[in-house]
């Protein structure tokens, strides 16, 4: 067996406007039917289909391959698949022989990433007889591909809450705030802010690099947003901005995911239209705080932040419309 790789890098060369963001985009969410990796009794070994980035992989290992360390009874001997994706951390499943869960552990990989998966095995008995199918030593490798429709690239998400643009209407460089960092919405951006978007880039090799008329079929751009930790996220399309070189840019307003809009600048009369999510006070009492969270899918594939979890960010308003939702 192996127990280290050597691994590659794997290095996104596009013509894109700018790319310096990394890359965080989660797996998507659809069940997909796992793809089976036979391992065969010949000492052959391949994949019933595609293994995409998103679905999952189930290994079928032959007892035969088991070596001089299995048993005549099921109960005498047991074969454990090791794994990796990119070099990462190892994993562990049942493969064959005596199950120590009784048949309950999953036996399904994960394909988490696109790349390199590399798998080994392991077999042992209870005798205290080690053994070990690796490909003598090189271990089994299987590609990790991106599925059909996803962006090869989303990033240099923003913020930009402002009064004035610069060239062209777009919004200066000096207003933008990495999504990475918490937005603050406050009475000023409610009250005089000419821009309140959130940007991001997204690139397609053949999709986003012209002006694309079909744009809007092939790119499907979601935004999900609730106020943090509360309830189901509520869904709003993305629409498509302007081109960036070869990215196309989308943006949506912070005014439509606003947790404190009231209609028309007035207050809340009457403790029915409170809202039902948690409000706080600021440290003074002079304002009201809400805080919301969200992530952006392009073509189902999550885009989130670099650590994982949600993009977030503050709404505030004056405690003075808000005042009948803090009084018993």
């Amino acid at each position: 067996m192996v127990r280290t790789l050597l691994g590659a890098a794997l290095v996104l060369v596009a013509g894109c406007s700018v790319a310096t963001e990394d890359r965080s985009l989660s797996a998507p969410s659809a069940e997909s039917t796992p793809v089976t990796i036979e391992f065969r009794s010949n000492w052959t070994q391949a994949p019933s289909g595609s293994l995409v980035r998103g679905d999952k992989a189930v290994l079928k290992f032959d007892p035969s391959r088991a070596g001089t360390c299995r048993a005549s009874a099921n109960s005498e001997w047991s074969t454990t698949a090791h794994y990796r994706i990119n070099g990462g951390a190892v994993g562990s499943i049942e493969a064959a022989g005596y199950s120590p869960s009784n048949g309950k552990a999953s036996r399904e990989i994960a394909l988490t990433h696109v790349g390199d998966l590399e798998v080994w095995f392991e077999t042992t008995n209870r005798f205290g007889c080690q053994s070990w199918d690796s490909n003598f030593g090189k271990n089994y490798h299987f590609v990790i591909a991106s599925p059909t429709n996803e962006p090869e690239w989303v990033g240099n998400g923003a913020s930009v809450i402002s009064r004035s643009t610069c060239a062209n209407g777009e919004p200066c460089d000096s207003d933008l705030v990495p999504l990475q960092q918490w937005f603050r919405f406050d009475t000023w951006a409610r009250e005089r802010a000419a821009i309140t978007n959130v940007y991001f880039e997204v690139w397609k090799a053949g999709t986003t690099d012209f002006d694309n008329s079909k744009l809007w079929q092939q790119i499907d751009v979601q935004v999900h947003h609730r106020p943090a930790g509360y309830g189901p996220f509520q869904t709003r399309y993305v629409d498509f901005d302007t081109r960036r070189g070869n990215n196309a840019r989308y943006a949506f307003s912070l005014r439509d995911i606003d947790l404190l809009a009231v209609r028309n600048g007035s207050s809340v009369i009457t403790k029915s239209d409170c809202p039902t999510f948690p409000l706080a006070l600021s440290p003074d009492g002079q304002y009201v705080e809400a805080t919301a969270e969200f992530y952006i899918t392009v073509n189902g594939v999550d885009y989130r932040p670099t650590t994982g979890g949600t993009f977030k960010g503050k709404f505030t308003d004056y405690i003075g419309r808000y005042e009948v939702c803090f009084t018993p």
